[in-house]
């Protein structure tokens, strides 16, 4: 019961402790975040409140934590790993490649699972991201010193458009493994039907890659992972916005596993 109070104030969009999200602070660009993408948590909130309901879950979780992250290449998502590299273990193990999939696939997380500190703990947090300009374009961004907006994931926008592309399997690995798997079982048709496409987007991207990391887990975390070490594993949309305001990562799984890859609890199941 103590964790499920904990996370009902994790998951609202109102606020934590003595921060609340005073509707004041909106400004058109948040209010496209929260209305295309509902749930969404300002980003230096979403690591505080991260730290304190893993904290009261297991005291390992804090500064004996090796944190592992797998989101895109794309320079504007690193600042947000260095906020959770400062509060969970000062640093962090990078899985992530284009689009925000796995990429490091089961050699990265072996490696990974050695790097963990006796008596602590492992994290890994996930996902595609898209950008919300100033003028409210999804999928685009403003960046510094560029006069326009630029697509935002890039990489995203291009597998949608283009698919796989046979004469650039060898030179472009990354992003042919990103088109293929948008479009396996089917997955572009959910976009390609949505009202919002844009919006849409990084959803399927998410459960594609979501469905990847429970493999990496299932795979490789027993024989790996030290005895009595949890994996926190939390997933979503990092959500980029301009300069002027906060980014916003939307989580949309939260789950603590063991050391055998066992899922011992859910935080987000209905």
């Amino acid at each position: 019961m103590k964790y499920k109070l904990i996370f009902w104030l994790f998951t609202t969009c109102h606020g934590y402790k003595n921060k609340p999200f005073k509707l004041p602070l909106y400004n058109n660009v948040v209010k496209d975040v929260v209305t295309n993408f509902p749930g969404a948590i300002r980003e230096d909130h979403f690591i505080e409140q991260l730290y304190d309901v893993l904290h009261s879950y297991s005291e390992s979780f804090g500064t004996n934590t090796l944190l592992a992250t797998s989101f895109c290449c794309d320079e504007i998502n690193r600042e947000f790993e260095m906020k959770l590299g400062s509060v969970f273990g000062g640093s962090y193990f990078s899985l992530g490649g284009l689009a925000g999939f796995p990429f490091g696939g089961t050699t990265g997380f072996i490696a990974f699972s050695h790097h963990i500190p006796k008596s602590g703990s492992s994290i890994i947090i996930f996902g595609p991201h898209v950008g919300i300009d100033s003028s409210g374009n999804i999928g685009k961004i403003s960046r510094r010193g560029i006069s326009s907006s630029s697509i935002c994931c890039g990489s995203a926008y291009a597998a949608f458009k283009n698919g796989v592309d046979c004469n650039t399997l060898e030179s472009d690995l990354e992003q042919n493994a990103v088109a293929l798997a948008l479009y396996k079982s089917n997955r572009i048709k959910k976009v390609l039907e949505s009202e919002q496409p844009e919006v849409r987007l990084p959803h399927v991207l998410f459960e594609a890659q979501h469905e990847m990391i429970e493999k990496i887990i299932k795979k490789s975390a027993h024989n790996n992972i030290p005895e009595n070490t949890y994996i926190a594993v939390i997933g979503g949309i990092h959500i980029n916005t301009p300069s002027t305001t906060s980014d916003f990562f939307l989580p949309l799984v939260f789950k603590i596993y063991n050391s055998t890859g066992y899922i011992v609890n859910d935080f987000l199941k209905k």
